[in-house]
């Protein structure tokens, strides 16, 4: 009963959330089954609790530009899709990066789903399409590609300050077309040094400062002791076009191994959580 209850009131908060979408304000009411509940929502109310999702969205908008190599002038039109778009202060928010009113045309749920058919379509077999359909997709150009930078923590000389620091060096940069696999040589860096400090991490710019950079993965590789400085250490990155990132770590002269496969919906780790790790 409580499922079915929770349900219920998740279907009454939506029809109130998309109600401020046409209207200033609306009057919420709900029965917990001990007492009613009466409040007055405000759209004003609403755009300030999703205030930090929309100056993402700005942040975004603005990076496009930038990576595109275009300026706001050079921008015919944008094309809204998606039910969040219904919101107006979604579209007062792309109203002030291209400084132009958004287009807003047919079902933009609809959209959604025909671009994700289309894209299916692409990665079929194409065996169960008819020729028209096969012909459609001729006209169609898709390129997967890594929509953030990922990278390493690692000890390395910084050319600004002319000294060893801990700094994240990118593996796979931002929009490098899927698949790829990258490799990188590296070493140890003292006498006796008996473990490794591993990291993946996640940017949206390829961020030198450990600081600035979400770790994504961390743990911690073992290695046999009494051993000189400089000892190689492999680190291989290998992104493929399902989300699936394999890495692997690797001490060359031991034959010592960490290696983790990241994907959007998965744990990988016992002690950190990458359930936030999003690849979109």
């Amino acid at each position: 009963e409580n499922s079915s209850w929770d349900l219920y009131n998740l279907s009454v908060a939506e029809v109130d959330k998309k109600s401020l979408s046409k209207r200033g304000k609306c009057i919420a009411g709900g029965d917990d089954g001990i007492e009613d509940e009466i409040i007055e929502i405000k759209r004003a109310d609403f755009e300030k609790k999703i205030s930090a999702l929309l100056a993402q969205t700005e942040m975004l908008c603005e990076a496009t530009l930038e990576e595109a190599g275009l300026t706001i002038n050079e921008v015919e039109d944008i094309i809204l899709v998606g039910g969040s778009t219904r919101i107006p202060a979604v579209k007062a928010s792309i109203n002030r990066v291209f400084k132009k009113d958004p287009i807003v045309g047919g079902n933009v749920d609809e959209m959604v789903a025909l671009g994700a058919a289309l894209y299916a379509a692409l990665k079929s077999d194409k065996k169960g399409l008819n020729s028209l359909q096969k012909a459609s997709l001729k006209q169609i150009r898709v390129a997967d590609v890594a929509n953030h930078c990922f990278g390493t923590i690692a000890l390395s000389y910084n050319n600004n300050s002319k000294k060893d620091e801990y700094q994240n060096v990118i593996m796979i940069n931002k929009n490098t077309k899927l698949p790829v696999k990258k490799i990188e040589d590296m070493q140890t860096v003292y006498d006796g040094q008996i473990s490794l400090k591993l990291s993946v991490t996640q940017s949206t710019s390829p961020e030198p400062d450990p600081n600035f950079v979400k770790i994504i993965w961390e743990d911690k590789m073992e290695m046999p002791p009494d051993r000189p400085a400089g000892q190689p250490i492999r680190i291989t990155y290998s992104y493929d076009e399902n989300q699936i990132m394999h890495c692997v770590f690797e001490d060359v002269n031991s034959g010592t191994i960490k290696e983790v496969n990241l994907s959007p919906n998965e744990d990988n780790s016992e002690d950190s959580a990458i359930d936030k790790f999003l690849v979109d």
